[in-house]
């Protein structure tokens, strides 16, 4: 039994981010004025918002143009939550630095900001799509001859999808419980197409917002998952989704350290890796392939309640409450 688990939902902004432009936009000149520089670490150390190793680069530094150098580092990979504690610490220290930056003429908005915004979104979405039509778009499993590789659309054939469970449930994993859902309940066997496997059922508006799927192995649900994924990247189908990210266990196993629901993004999509909010007011899917090889226990009822996408945990627990939703959605 091989199994994959398709989430779909919109996550909200972590926090609104007022200071963020500001810290990026004065990058070059908060480097050269603000000193010390010292007690923001110590702040940043003791609100948690920097790690001891990071703290201590800083700290190390000799000049205080290092020390902001090492500082920005920090703040890049923090992300938003940590440019804006930055902001606020300035603010309160380093008022007429802030006020004086702040009426400058270049921090004023400038007419078409949020296109340009948009338009960096854009190009960073452009980029994923890029990276998925390279991985997916050729393919060498299942080629009759060893080492040749052949084009997806070319050999793929729309599987047959039923909608419901049937009775014969896979016991070997806990997980697996969600397998059990539909024991008591046979529903009706209706054909479904894979790209519409998230519109609403019959007689019903409300979107269906997580789906398992299921079969024997080698039926096709990874070459169905692929070109799903395929079909967005090219924008062929699916393209009511914002970003689609790939998580297969395989890899996923192989995670030891703890880290946040957007650095466990990063690391299948480093290509989106400039961007801080692609996870912020976002309609993303996450597909996570091979559930039945996870080596992580998954148990919901235990697992803590986790919904910050830039604080880290185990992987075990940023999977167990991203299928459970309790990551905040609108």
């Amino acid at each position: 039994m091989f199994t994959f688990l398709s989430l779909s939902l919109t996550l909200s902004p972590c926090c609104s981010a007022p200071g963020v432009e500001f810290v990026d936009n004065h990058r070059a000149t908060l480097i050269q004025r603000v000193n010390p520089v010292d007690p923001i670490a110590d702040e940043l150390l003791s609100e948690k918002m920097i790690h001891q190793e990071s703290y201590n680069r800083v700290h190390a530094a000799t000049t205080p143009q290092d020390k902001m150098r090492e500082l920005y580092k920090v703040l890049d990979s923090g992300g938003t939550t940590v440019k804006n504690k930055f902001y606020s610490i300035l603010q309160k220290n380093y008022r007429p630095l802030v006020e004086d930056l702040a009426s400058s003429p270049e921090c004023q908005q400038a007419p078409g900001s949020q296109t340009h915004d948009t338009g960096y979104l854009q190009t960073l979405k452009d980029k994923h799509k890029e990276a998925l039509k390279r991985k997916f778009e050729v393919v060498s499993e299942g080629i009759a001859k060893p080492g040749e590789q052949t084009l997806l659309d070319d050999i793929f054939t729309h599987m047959w999808i039923s909608e419901g469970s049937c009775v014969e449930v896979n016991h070997e994993h806990e997980v697996r419980q969600v397998e059990t859902v539909s024991k008591t309940k046979k529903s009706e066997i209706r054909s479904i197409n894979c790209s519409d496997i998230f519109k609403p059922l019959p007689g019903q508006t409300r979107p269906i917002r997580t789906v398992m799927m299921k079969g024997v192995a080698g039926i096709g649900k990874t070459f169905s998952v692929q070109k799903f994924i395929l079909d967005w990247a090219t924008g062929k189908n699916n393209q009511d989704f914002d970003f689609i990210f790939f998580l297969p266990f395989r890899e996923l196993n192989l995670i030891k350290s703890e880290m946040s629901l957007r650095e466990l993004v990063l690391c299948f999509c480093p290509e989106i890796k400039s961007s801080d909010n692609v996870l912020d007011g976002h309609k993303v899917q996450f597909i996570l392939d091979g559930l039945d090889e996870s080596k992580y226990p998954l148990n919901f009822k235990t697992n803590q309640r986790w919904s910050d996408v830039k604080k880290q945990a185990s992987v075990d627990v940023l999977l167990t409450n991203l299928i459970k939703r309790n990551f905040p959605v609108n």
